[in-house]
């Protein structure tokens, strides 16, 4: 499968690129197939998706590049936490657990605990407790 190895500027956003171009795979339950999940996001891909949310002013957009970056992969829990550090709030935090709380790989307790020890306010982490046992 070829790798994009540029940014690639399409509808006026900078979308992430480097992520593996495959075929899109079904869904289930709102989320990708399970064989998705062990594809996890390779951190040179990462890096790319990475800087390209954080060099992003608006926030609108850096949540548009996640959408685009996340499709056909899925992330580990550390990976989904640089991400979800990027923000402040604990709102746009909920909103970056959610688009990946579906395509995170394989996660155990201690995982969780650090997921949710992003989040300020207690009622936050319940929020984000409900979303990870979704999925």
């Amino acid at each position: 499968m070829p790798k994009l190895k540029t940014v690639i500027i399409a509808f006026g956003l900078v979308c992430a690129a480097g992520a593996t171009m495959a075929a899109p795979l079904p869904r289930q339950k709102g989320c990708h197939a399970q064989t998705c999940r062990n594809r996890v996001m390779d951190s040179d891909d990462f890096a790319i998706l990475y800087n390209a949310v954080k060099n992003q002013s608006f926030k609108d957009r850096q949540i548009e590049i996640i959408k685009i970056g996340a499709l056909g992969t899925s992330f580990s829990p550390s990976q989904c936490l640089s991400l979800m550090n990027l923000f402040s709030f604990d709102d746009d935090k909920m909103q970056v657990l959610e688009l990946m709380a579906p395509r995170l790989s394989e996660y155990y307790g201690e995982d969780v605990e650090i997921l949710l020890d992003a989040f300020s306010f207690p009622s936050s982490k319940e929020k984000a407790c409900k979303i990870l046992l979704r999925h």
